[in-house]
C-alpha cells in the first residue's frame, strides 16, 4: 500500500507552519492531506494555529479580529473547510482546545466526512466526541511508546480510527521503535498507522518500508520524490 503524504503544518520547511502559504505549496508540493492544529478564541472562533501564544498574549483570551491583525497569514477555520471543500482536499484537524467540541461537532455534521480527520493527544476529547457523533473519523497521538496490544486496547476503547505514535522525540532513530506487526495488530481491527513527522532521507526510507496508512513529513515534496524513486 502507498502511504499517503500527509503534511504536517503543511510545506513548514519551507514556510511558516499553519500559514495559507505552508498549506497551499504542501498540495501543490505532493501531498495527498495536511495536517493542522486549532484553536478556540475569546469570541469562540477556531484559529489555525499552534502556539497557544501570540507575542505573550493567550489566544484563548484574544478575539479574532485582534488575531488577524496580528496574524493575517493564518486562517480561521471557517476559510479551511471552504477551502478544502472548493479543492477536494483531505486534512487531519488537531484540537488543541477541548472546549471547541460544540463548533467541531456542528461543522463536520454539514461537511463531507472524507475530507476531515480530528487528532488530539486529548484522550477525553475523542471519547467524548465520538460519543455524540461516531461517524466522525478520529485519531488519538500516543506520546508514550507503547508496545501493539497495550495501544490496541486504547484505540479500541476510544472507538478511534487512526493511531499516531508520536515518537519522533523517544529515540534518535524512531523507526526502530516500531514494525509492521505493531502496525498490523491494529489494522486488522480497522484501525490505521500514520507515523510520527520526519524529514530526514534516512528515516522516511525506513518508514516507507513499513504497511503506515499515511506519514507525516514538515517536507512533502522530499517524501513524494522518495516514494516515487522507489516504484511506489
Amino acid at each position: 500500500m502507498i502511504p499517503k503524504v500527509i503534511a504536517h503544518r503543511g510545506y513548514s520547511t519551507v514556510y511558516d507552519g499553519n500559514t495559507w502559504k505552508a498549506i497551499k505549496f504542501a498540495f501543490e508540493s505532493g501531498a495527498d492531506a495536511c495536517e493542522i492544529d486549532l484553536m478556540l478564541t475569546k469570541d469562540k472562533k477556531i484559529f489555525v494555529h499552534h502556539d497557544y501564544y501570540i507575542d505573550g498574549k493567550l489566544i484563548a483570551e484574544m478575539d479574532s479580529t485582534e488575531i488577524k491583525e496580528e496574524r493575517p497569514n493564518y486562517p480561521f477555520l471557517e476559510e479551511i473547510i471552504e477551502y478544502a471543500i472548493d479543492m477536494k482536499k483531505e486534512f487531519f484537524l488537531e484540537i488543541k482546545d477541548r472546549r471547541m467540541i460544540n463548533q467541531i461537532i456542528d461543522i463536520l455534521n454539514t461537511v463531507p466526512k472524507e475530507l476531515f480527520n480530528i487528532i488530539s493527544f486529548d484522550a477525553v476529547f475523542l471519547s467524548e466526541l465520538k460519543k455524540r457523533n461516531n461517524s466522525i473519523r478520529t485519531c488519538l497521538i500516543l506520546g508514550s511508546v507503547l508496545d501493539a496490544y497495550s495501544s490496541l486496547t486504547i484505540a479500541e476503547n476510544l472507538g478511534v480510527n487512526f493511531l499516531i505514535p508520536a515518537w519522533e522525540e523517544r529515540h534518535p532513530y524512531p523507526h526502530m521503535l516500531i514494525n509492521n506487526k505493531w502496525i498490523n495488530t491494529l489494522k486488522q481491527k480497522d484501525i490505521y498507522t500514520i507515523s510520527w513527522h520526519e524529514e530526514r532521507v534516512s528515516e522516511l526510507e525506513e518508514l516507507i518500508k513499513m504497511d503506515f496508512f499515511g506519514i507525516s513529513t514538515n517536507n512533502p515534496p522530499l517524501l513524494r520524490k522518495i516514494l516515487s524513486n522507489n516504484l511506489f
